[in-house]
């Protein structure tokens, strides 16, 4: 057994190569030979080196180092045109700052919608900042696609709004997350439980609270068929659906649902229970919900993308990651209280 940990630079040694030439062999970049990428991993393996001890080393660095400056400046890019964050993205800044901090990184905002802001002169202004690991904020409007050269970042998107290229994902479990909201309400007594949502909330989450409601309904036995408001938001519309249908819970997008109907004269739980999905809510009462924990899911992209770094994992990846968070039950004053034990 050898004394000491097998390094980057024995591969190097041994394979009579640099050390950019072996980290890229080892991470499989398409500019290195297949034959030179075999050779290299063959030299690795007779050596016994291990990737893993050599990122556990370099995060014990990261995370240990007494230099009191920043190791890496990070980019948060928005699409947003307006150079303010949109209040639903918040957590995901405020929780990817305090892990970027905390890992010794800085996180910089930049702004993709600027005016003559082309793909050649954002990727330029990134690249002549050093900055090498990029976290896209979800996209606003329907967008899919950014305007940057994708291979000279490791990038990780949040949510499923960015549809190429196929890089490296964060987001919420939507389809859990209506189920958890969904079961809460059967353990209060709700059966006539009904959704409603706008077509881009429905589009944001790749169409998966619908998915999930539908399944839920089979498997919480409860009655059909399916009780969906989904269109673009009318309080006067909702208001006559609600009438007609007569749920006696919503899931809903926000709380505008439950103004539209507590405006005239419904009142929850009194006369209808309703559970919101957003993160932050502006009504007379505090709304019951699930926390998508938003803030989590940006320290958790901070995460990834810093570990692809220490890999040296720069460019579209072969495989893309996509990790999914739990949301956690925020009880409110929405919904009557727990009249059974848990599902």
């Amino acid at each position: 057994m050898p004394d000491r940990k097998t390094t980057l630079r024995d591969v190097a040694r041994a394979a009579n190569l640099s050390l950019a030439a072996v980290s890229m062999a080892l991470n499989r970049h398409p500019n290195i030979p297949p034959s030179t990428r075999r050779a290299v991993e063959a030299v690795a393996a007779r050596l016994g080196y291990d990737r893993n001890y050599r990122v556990s080393e370099l995060m014990s660095y990261v995370r240990g180092s007494r230099n009191n400056g920043y190791h890496e400046t990070l980019g948060y890019i928005s699409s947003h045109p307006l150079h303010a964050i949109p209040h639903w993205q918040k957590p995901y800044l405020e929780g990817a700052r305090r892990e970027a901090e905390r890992l010794r990184c800085k996180l910089d905002v930049f702004w993709c919608e600027e005016p003559r802001m082309s793909k050649r002169r954002l990727s330029d202004i990134l690249t002549g900042r050093g900055i090498r690991g990029l976290l896209i904020a979800p996209l606003l409007d329907r967008k899919n696609d950014l305007p940057l050269t994708w291979g000279r970042f490791t990038s990780v998107a949040l949510g499923y709004s960015l549809a190429r290229p196929s890089i490296h994902r964060v987001l919420n479990h939507h389809y859990n997350t209506i189920l958890l909201a969904m079961t809460k309400l059967v353990e209060r007594g709700y059966r006539r439980i009904a959704l409603a949502l706008e077509p881009v909330n429905q589009w944001s989450v790749n169409h998966l609270w619908k998915a999930a409601y539908i399944a839920g309904l089979e498997i919480l036995e409860l009655p059909r068929p399916a009780l969906c408001f989904i269109e673009t938001f009318d309080p006067a519309k909702f208001h006559h659906w609600y009438l007609k249908h007569k749920p006696d819970a919503i899931i809903a997008n926000d709380s505008t649902y439950y103004k539209a109907l507590h405006q005239r004269g419904l009142n929850a739980p009194e006369n209808f229970g309703i559970v919101s999905l957003t993160v932050k809510e502006e009504a007379d009462k505090v709304l019951s919900r699930v926390d998508q924990n938003h803030a989590e899911e940006g320290a958790t992209a901070i995460r990834l993308i810093v570990g692809e770094l220490l890999h040296n994992e720069i460019g579209v990846p072969a495989i893309r990651q996509t990790v999914m968070l739990d949301s956690i039950w925020i009880e409110g004053e929405t919904v009557r209280p727990l009249l059974r034990s848990p599902v």
